[in-house]
């Protein structure tokens, strides 16, 4: 089943790129490859490993049928994830205009970085959420929230 969400994001990733390359054209399309990158990033240190925490300590508490330390685990994680989500926010807005133009080396990238944070709260999120879905091998809901987050 994940593997076929997997086929279909992906064809749905292509036809957005392909879309919004030919809205924004040649100079959009390369801001936001500028721009995702930093989103890359930031994401894998919030979510990465807290999320292949969160899948193994669920699928732990799953097994022993202890619901109330599912939804202990899911507080917990999205506390971390807010609180390295912040500590990561302030430099990045406080010197979002450095960032864009020395950084990136595009001014033009400013204004979406703190885009990206609001993106990134509520990615977050959902990535936690779909972790404890997985770990409690409700892989159906995983596959469904990703094909229709993509059509979204």
């Amino acid at each position: 089943m994940l593997a076929a969400s997997n086929t279909v994001l992906l064809l749905l990733g292509f036809a957005y790129r392909v879309l919004l390359g030919r809205l924004a054209g040649p100079e959009g399309l390369g801001v936001y490859t500028l721009v995702i990158q930093v989103y890359a990033i930031v994401m894998s240190i919030c979510v990465a490993g807290l999320c292949v925490a969160t899948t193994h300590m669920t699928a732990n508490l799953y097994a022993r049928s202890d619901f109330a330390g599912i939804r202990r685990v899911a507080r917990f994680a999205i506390v971390c994830f807010l609180a390295l989500l912040f500590i990561l926010a302030l430099p990045i807005l406080s010197f979002r205009e450095f960032i864009a133009a020395r950084i990136l080396g595009d001014s033009r990238t400013a204004n979406a970085l703190w885009m990206i944070l609001l993106c990134i709260s509520l990615t977050g999120v959902e990535n936690i959420f779909k972790s404890i879905f997985q770990g409690s091998r409700l892989v159906r809901y995983v596959a469904v929230s990703e094909v229709g987050e993509q059509i979204l």
